[in-house]
């Protein structure tokens, strides 16, 4: 009696811990709205920049992919590491969404807006086979992310209006986007008043000569190393007809060796028009001869330079003489 007891007690034992695991495995099954309510806890808690959270694989398997939701999640699938400027743009115009729906509904936890950077996560792209960004995907509060749901064109990324009309038609929330502060014309006031209040504090400084190396000073940072490094840098995109190509340099010092130049071609140029506007006209004979000889030499040589230069880079050829 007691051999058939031992096996008895045994299977019970093996027959409840099954049960206790189905439980355990089919808790989304059993309370959804627990579980998504643990999953929305889960979203608020994620880092948080403008409105837009920042989501991994990890986050996208246990909050977007999982049952029991009853939120819209918003992914989009671009980068901050490389440079790419469309990708900046949509995420500036995202976060400008996503505060105007805080602002209109800042308790609601029906839609979630996030970003997803594809440098450091693959996931997604494999899944959705993603060959560009910016992406954007909305994943519904049940089933799957259709065609429908998914959004890859750059007219729509471009504007905070027509984004938001798509968002509008998937998840059926009207939102206002935010209107970021403009703070142009207070910049431009404030160069005005730098430029007119120096001669009235420094007056040992004439306005004319003052102005003369403002506007140089404003030139070379304008036009200098820095802004062709802007203009110039990577990626170069070139099509082909039929697929878009994006090379990256594989080492970065051509182009600060770049910078340096253009930097010194403009500083050739400009100095040499101020110096002959400035400097010569106070020298006398043969001294005056000579300055005027050496600053139309180097606003000459600087200009035809950067000429040569532009040519090089872009294949025109505007009218010039190389002298070097």
């Amino acid at each position: 009696m007691r051999s058939f007891r031992t096996p008895s007690v045994f299977f019970g034992l093996v027959i409840l811990a099954q049960f206790a695991l189905n439980n355990a495995s089919n808790f989304d099954e059993l309370d959804p709205d627990a579980n998504s309510q643990l999953k929305i806890k889960k979203l608020i808690s994620l880092p948080r920049k403008n409105g837009v959270l920042s989501l991994h694989d990890a986050d996208i398997d246990q909050l977007a992919k999982g049952p029991s939701r009853n939120y819209s999640l918003l992914v989009l699938i671009g980068t901050k590491v490389k440079d790419c400027e469309g990708c900046r743009i949509a995420l500036e115009i995202l976060e400008n969404i996503a505060l105007g729906w805080e602002g209109k509904s800042p308790s609601s936890n029906d839609l979630f807006f996030s970003f997803y950077d594809f440098y450091h996560d693959q996931s997604l792209i494999k899944e959705f086979g993603i060959e560009r960004a910016p992406h954007i995907i909305h994943f519904p509060p049940t089933g799957y992310p259709s065609r429908a749901d998914q959004l890859s064109d750059s007219d729509v990324f471009m504007s905070e209006e027509r984004l938001a009309n798509w968002i509008r038609l998937r998840t059926g929330h009207t939102i206002v986007p935010y209107v970021r502060p403009d703070y142009t014309k207070l910049k431009v006031f404030g160069v005005v008043a730098i430029i007119i209040g120096l001669p009235l504090i420094f007056g040992f400084v004439t306005f004319r000569t003052m102005s003369a190396f403002v506007s140089l000073g404003v030139i070379l940072s304008m036009l200098s190393g820095a802004m062709w490094i802007s203009i110039n840098s990577p990626p170069w995109v070139i099509s082909d007809g039929t697929k878009t190509h994006i090379y990256y340099p594989s080492r970065g010092g051509q182009l600060v060796f770049e910078s340096v130049i253009i930097f010194g071609l403009y500083a050739c140029t400009n100095l040499g028009l101020v110096l002959l506007t400035q400097k010569c006209r106070n020298l006398k004979g043969t001294k005056q001869s000579v300055c005027v000889l050496i600053c139309l030499s180097m606003t000459v040589l600087g200009f035809n330079q950067l000429a040569e230069y532009y040519a090089l880079k872009t294949g025109e050829l505007p009218y010039h003489r190389s002298l070097l």
